[in-house]
């Protein structure tokens, strides 16, 4: 039986794995929070923004694909570290687009950057498990959304003495770079893992079940991040650093939340867990629409990131359970599910809030929460889906 992770005595191939995770999102968050900045310099419309940003989308899902094979031919350490590297040099190319479609192709890099960590560290977490018989999943899942709060406190910070995007990003991914050797050594140890882990499979109605639910969910909550700055700065007024530090809130919130999510299943059980994060988020998300001012989105933004914490980590832990699918081919098809729903949802969204304002926008993550919150009820009720 795999035990918990217990935090008081850290395996040393844990906590590497850990900091990779963080180091992702701390990455990621600082590209995220400079996205009015970005958008302001090149004189983008929503809707242009929008469609630069499938990039972000196209490229993670073609290297997600990618990335399994080429994970079964590298040892996880290699893997890790070429992943770590080209996505520290990525982070920073769209710091120096100089329109619309150099913006795409510069996304297109960092998306496929962050798909090809995504399914190393994954890939590296999975083995660690297996190989120290311990449960570091909601750890590194920990780990990443504590990255997206330093993250994004780095980027408010950057904005608010005047720091540009450039030297920001580029400094960021540099510093993180440096700190990823410190941890390489540990990382070169790892056992590799097996092929089996990166195959995609749809061979169930319940995986079929779980796909729609990170279409929804996933997508719903990239959404929020892509989308949380960019309508603090431009339909509510704020400045540079004070947009930055919203999407801070979300974050904070959402890590909150993954953190007592083992406390509230125990008490609530999955299902109202669930449909309540579900409630929360659609609330979340409506008070800026009603009361439009700074403080109300950000707290609105932070209420919604508490509601959607545990949404997506539930989804994939119930695909790693279906009866007959190896774990890491369930995983990597709701992944696939969920960059696809991204990458269908930023156009549509820049679209939306072009003709008729972002708020539009944000009734659009309400509709695909709601639909994922009917979607729960028929798979604990009518398949009785293993969440």
């Amino acid at each position: 039986m795999i035990k918990t992770l217990n935090l008081a005595r850290l395996q040393s191939p844990a906590t590497a794995v850990g900091l990779v995770f963080m180091t992702l999102s701390i990455l990621y968050s600082g590209w995220i929070a400079r996205i009015p900045e970005v958008q302001s310099n090149l004189g983008l419309t929503k809707s242009q923004l929008g469609f630069s940003l499938i990039g972000l989308s196209i490229g993670a899902l073609s290297m997600t694909i990618t990335s399994g094979w080429l994970s079964a031919r590298m040892r996880t350490g290699l893997s890790l570290t070429a992943s770590t590297l080209l996505f520290c040099i990525c982070i920073a190319l769209p710091a120096f687009a100089w329109d619309q479609w150099s913006l795409l192709v510069a996304l297109f890099a960092v998306g496929a950057g962050n798909g090809f960590m995504n399914v190393s560290m994954n890939a590296a977490a999975a083995v660690v498990e297996r190989s120290e018989r311990i449960n570091i999943m909601p750890f590194c899942h920990a780990m990443y959304s504590l990255g997206l709060i330093f993250g994004a406190l780095i980027a408010s910070f950057a904005g608010a003495v005047g720091i540009s995007v450039a030297v920001h990003l580029s400094v960021l991914g540099a510093v993180m770079a440096l700190a990823y050797t410190m941890i390489h050594p540990v990382l070169n140890q790892l056992p590799p893992a097996s092929r089996s882990e990166t195959r995609f499979s749809l061979r169930s109605v319940e995986l079929m079940l779980l796909v729609l639910l990170a279409f929804c969910f996933i997508m719903s909550e990239g959404a929020i991040a892509d989308w949380t700055a960019v309508y603090l700065k431009n339909e509510l007024g704020s400045s540079v650093s004070i947009s930055s530090l919203g999407y801070a809130c979300f974050a904070f919130a959402m890590t909150a939340g993954r953190f007592s999510c083992n406390y509230f299943r125990a008490i609530l059980g999955v299902q109202k867990l669930m449909l309540g994060g579900v409630v929360i988020t659609i609330a979340g998300l409506l008070l800026p629409v009603l009361l439009p001012s700074v403080p109300a989105g950000i707290i609105g933004f932070a209420i919604a990131g508490l509601g959607i914490a545990n949404l997506v980590p539930v989804i994939f832990a119930a695909s790693a359970k279906i009866e007959g699918i190896h774990p890491g081919a369930g995983i990597a098809t709701v992944s696939t599910a969920g960059l696809t729903g991204l990458m269908l949802c930023r156009p549509v969204i820049g679209g939306l809030s072009e003709r008729w304002g972002l708020d539009m926008g944000l009734v659009f993550i309400m509709a695909m929460v709601a639909i994922g919150g009917l979607l729960t009820l028929l798979a604990i009720r009518r398949f009785r889906l293993p969440l």
